[in-house]
C-alpha cells in the first residue's frame, strides 16, 4: 500500500468514535485545515521546475586592428604570476590563489613555470560566476566556437584545432601524432567553498570535460557561405565551428556561487606547434567566437 501522510498532518483534531463532536472542535479542525492549505508546505506538492538559460559569449576584435596584448580580458592566465601585476602596484603583491582552476592540465604545457622565455606554453581561462540563493539543478551546458573557414582571408577567425600533418614528432606534445585533432581545451564547473569562497584550492569540481577531440564535434553550414547583404561585405569562407554539449543534471546547494570556465592553450612560448603555433595559432583567444549557455532548473515555490 502506498504511503499516505497521517491525518494529523493537516489538523490535530480527530473526530472518531467515543469522542465529542461539538461545534468548537469542528471549528478548530477546519481552522487548522484552512491554515494548512493557505500555506501548503513544499513537501506536500509535486516538485515543479522552470528552466532558466544563462547565455554568455565573447566576440574578439581583429587583432590586426586592435591587438591589446598583453591585456587579454576576459581571458586570464591560468597562473597568477607576480609578473602580471599592474605597473603602478607598490611592493611585492601577495598571491592568494596561484591556480585559478582545477583539472586543466594538458600534455606539453607547464603553466606553473614563471612567465619567462623558458616557459613551455601557457593557458588562458575565461570564467563567469553565478550566485544561486536557492538550490537549483544544472541541467546542461553548451559551448559553441565559430570560425570562418579557410576561405575567409580577411577574417581573424581562422582556427582549425588540428595539429598540422607537416609537423615532426618533436614538434607535437607527448601522445600526439601530427594530423591529430587538438584535445587541449577543457570546460569546468566549480562550486566555491561555502565558508571560504575566495579560496580556489577549496573549490568543488562538479563538472569537467577534457581530453576530447575538438574536430570530432564540428558544425558547418550546408549551403555555403552566407549571402552578402550587409556592409561591410562578409569576408568569405564557410561558417563552421565546434559544438559541445554536457548533459549535467547536477544539483547545486542553496547559497552557492558557481564558476563556469573555459580553458584554452597558447603554444606561442612552447617548443611545440611549429612556426604557426598550431593548433590554436598566435593569440588563440582571437581565433574564434565563443558562445556559452547553461540551462538551470529552478524550483517553483510560490
Amino acid at each position: 500500500m502506498a504511503y499516505k501522510k497521517h491525518p494529523r498532518h493537516t489538523t490535530n483534531v480527530q473526530l472518531s468514535k467515543d469522542t465529542t463532536a461539538d461545534g468548537s472542535r469542528i471549528d478548530d479542525g477546519l481552522d487548522e485545515m484552512v491554515d494548512h492549505f493557505n500555506r501548503i508546505p513544499v513537501g506536500d506538492i509535486k516538485t515543479r521546475y522552470t528552466p532558466s538559460t544563462f547565455v554568455m559569449g565573447w566576440s574578439p576584435q581583429d587583432p590586426g586592428v586592435a591587438d591589446t596584448y598583453p591585456i587579454t580580458f576576459p581571458w586570464m592566465r591560468a597562473i597568477n604570476d607576480p609578473s602580471d601585476k599592474a605597473s603602478n602596484s607598490q611592493g611585492d603583491p601577495e598571491i592568494n590563489n596561484r591556480q585559478r582552476l582545477k583539472g586543466y592540465d594538458v600534455p606539453g604545457i607547464f603553466s606553473d613555470r614563471p612567465a619567462a622565455t623558458d616557459s613551455n606554453g601557457v593557458q588562458y581561462i575565461w570564467t563567469t560566476s553565478l550566485f544561486f540563493k536557492n538550490s537549483v539543478t544544472i541541467d546542461s551546458i553548451y559551448l559553441l566556437m565559430t570560425e570562418d573557414g579557410a576561405g575567409a582571408t580577411l577574417s581573424p577567425y581562422d582556427a582549425d584545432w588540428t595539429w598540422p600533418g607537416t609537423l615532426t614528432p618533436a614538434q607535437v606534445p607527448p601522445g600526439v601524432t601530427p594530423g591529430d585533432s587538438a584535445t587541449d581545451m577543457s570546460i569546468a564547473l566549480h562550486v566555491d567553498h561555502i565558508y571560504k569562497a575566495e579560496e580556489r584550492s577549496l573549490n568543488a569540481v562538479d563538472l569537467q570535460k577534457r581530453n576530447f577531440k575538438i574536430t570530432a564535434q564540428l558544425i558547418r553550414n550546408a549551403a555555403g557561405a552566407p549571402s552578402v547583404d550587409m556592409s561591410p561585405d562578409y569576408p568569405g569562407g564557410a561558417i563552421a565551428g565546434h559544438y559541445s554539449k554536457i548533459k549535467a543534471n547536477t544539483p547545486i546547494p542553496e547559497r552557492s556561487r558557481v564558476r563556469l570556465s573555459v580553458c584554452i592553450p597558447d603554444y606561442t612560448l612552447s617548443r611545440f606547434g611549429g612556426s604557426t603555433d598550431a593548433p590554436w595559432k598566435i593569440r588563440p583567444w582571437f581565433r574564434q567566437c565563443f558562445h556559452l549557455a547553461m540551462v538551470v532548473l529552478e524550483e517553483i515555490t510560490d
